[in-house]
């Protein structure tokens, strides 16, 4: 990932990008070297435009939920870690059907 590349990602995504973010900080075990990119969409519409990016440069990415059950080697992930939270968390009601987002708790 070039410098130009990750400034376009934060323009595309202000607020939610963290570079060389510590893996510790995200997981319940609190082990783990950085990230090179963690992203927080703030919802859908952002984590559509985050998959679009990564796809058109073949950035690796690594999609995690809370942080449970997840072990982060010293030497941290490369590519982007997606982390799905809150703002991915809705869940609907429709007749006798629920639909859950993937961060909902």
């Amino acid at each position: 990932m070039s410098g130009a590349g990750l400034k376009e990602l934060e323009s595309l995504l202000p607020g939610q990008v963290r570079f060389d973010e510590p893996m510790a900080r995200h997981t319940t075990w609190r082990i783990g070297g950085p990230a090179d990119v963690l992203v927080e969409p703030a919802g859908i519409n952002e984590l559509a435009r985050l998959l679009a990016w990564v796809r058109a440069r073949e950035v690796p990415l690594f999609i995690m939920g809370n942080g449970s059950n997840l072990l982060v080697r010293d030497g941290g992930i490369r590519g982007v870690v997606v982390k799905i939270g809150p703002a991915l968390g809705r869940v609907n009601l429709r007749g006798t059907t629920i639909t859950a987002g993937a961060g909902a708790k």
